[in-house]
């Protein structure tokens, strides 16, 4: 992705780009994939962001994670993945505001384990952290040792998230 991003920065320096975040599925359904899915997918979220915010690349982001929390049976299509026509109408509000407002100074996944758990329906609420950049410039490391683990935990998630899809079409 960060090869793709680049590209494209290059092929097209002055255009918008806007990187989307992903939306779970399975949010407010129940379903006892619902969590592993946030852990995954809030993950992997936060390493788009990451990739998004770049200086070489200068992408907005658009997160609509947060506009799916609670409402796939609202805003899923009849296969269980894909938005609907209403998703897709939430996603591109979400779009069209992360065009207007640039991209982001820089960024940390959502909470993993929100502390309002135990709010509304059970999954709290997963809006990214976002962080100022530290004072006096820094070398980078600190960086790195998040994208080293982040990135890793991000594959991984992907892996249970298309694991939690396969075993759930297999039930269906």
């Amino acid at each position: 992705m960060t090869q793709i991003l680049k590209e494209l920065r290059k092929a097209a320096p002055k255009a918008t780009l806007v990187a989307v975040s992903l939306h779970n599925p399975f949010s407010g359904t129940g379903n006892p994939l619902e969590i592993a899915a946030n852990f995954a997918i809030s993950s992997f979220n936060g390493v788009v962001c990451g990739l998004a915010s770049a200086e070489d690349v200068g992408a907005s982001y658009a997160d609509v994670f947060p506009k799916f929390v609670g409402k796939a049976r609202e805003y899923i299509a009849g296969d269980g993945l894909h938005p609907n026509d209403e998703g897709y109408q939430a996603m591109a509000k979400v779009v069209l505001a992360a065009v207007k407002s640039g991209p982001p100074s820089s960024c940390l996944p959502a909470p993993l384990l929100p502390p309002n758990l135990d709010q509304g329906n059970g999954i709290g609420s997963a809006e990214p952290v976002t962080a100022e950049a530290p004072e006096g410039g820094g070398d980078g490391t600190d960086i790195a040792i998040l994208l080293a683990i982040i990135v890793p935990s991000a594959l991984a998630g992907a892996a249970i998230v298309a694991g939690a899809y396969l075993l759930g079409r297999g039930r269906s």
